[in-house]
């Protein structure tokens, strides 16, 4: 298989939506994929920083470290903070924390979550808005003029993934990602709806959009049955190796996006690893 750029395929699927007969979907896995960072990690990092989880959360979170072989010492923000070095050491699951990454919210009201969200995408040695990869806003902004209906696909939670959309001016009707029950205005312990990778990307697609999609873009292993639903361009943006190996078993043909940098001029490379592929 040989290598392409966005610019290539930018033109290739511009024109496939202008051929298309009904107004066509493209759906994008976010982390990795529209940008050169995770959502999740970025807003997990400032939580423990800034020791900003709630009360609620602690007997959930240290549950899991617990189930995960850790030892919890009842401070959300340490426990939180030894799961995920036990996530980085091959330790503990990665459904688990993935998981976590949601229901460990608890307690926050949902604009609670959207402004601890913002506030974690401006933070660290560079923000989210500068990570974004070098052309892809082109791209989006072209396939919406072309008449596409562009919506995003993550296993990230939901509420960071909303507005980390909006610095492509995707809305929230358009974004599909990990969510968590709310009940009484606040998140809780439990899930609503699957975990949001693998099948589950392709169930929750469907939630949002009766057709299947006709171009699907992802990064990772997780993003191989939403790829395989797309009916004319499976696109993978930098991708992992388990992704690549899957290429064979994707019915549309399949263009591997080499991107070499973000928006900032920050190097992007091609992982080597399938490490960190839920998202």
């Amino acid at each position: 298989m040989d290598w392409t750029d966005l610019a290539t395929v930018k033109l290739e699927l511009v024109e496939l939506v202008r051929q298309a007969r009904a107004r066509p979907t493209i759906a994008f896995d976010a982390d990795s994929t529209l940008w050169a960072s995770d959502v999740a990690n970025r807003l997990w990092d400032y939580l423990i920083a800034g020791r900003l989880l709630r009360p609620d959360a602690a007997p959930h979170i240290a549950g899991v470290l617990r189930e995960q072989g850790g030892e919890p010492v009842g401070d959300p923000h340490r426990d939180m903070a030894a799961l995920l070095e036990r996530y980085a050491r091959g330790l503990a699951d990665e459904r688990a924390v993935v998981t976590l990454q949601a229901t460990g919210l608890a307690g926050f009201t949902e604009d609670a979550v959207r402004e601890v969200a913002r506030a974690s995408f401006l933070a660290g040695r560079s923000t989210l808005a500068g990570a974004c990869f070098e052309g892809m806003p082109d791209l989006i902004d072209a396939l919406r003029a072309a008449g596409a209906r562009v919506v995003v696909i993550s296993g990230s939670p939901q509420l960071a993934v909303e507005e980390a959309a909006l610095l492509y001016a995707i809305p929230a009707a358009d974004v599909a990602s990990l969510r968590s029950r709310v009940v009484a205005g606040r998140l809780t312990t439990e899930l609503d709806g699957p975990l949001t990778a693998g099948e589950g990307k392709v169930t929750v697609y469907a939630r949002l959009c009766e057709a299947p999609p006709l171009a699907a873009f992802g990064d990772s292993p997780s993003d191989i049955p939403l790829l395989q639903s797309a009916t004319h361009l499976a696109c993978m943006v930098n991708p992992r190796p388990g992704l690549r190996a899957a290429t064979p078993t994707i019915p549309a043909p399949v263009r591997w996006i080499r991107i070499p940098r973000t928006v900032s001029g920050t190097a992007a490379t091609i992982p080597d690893t399938d490490e960190s592929t839920l998202v």
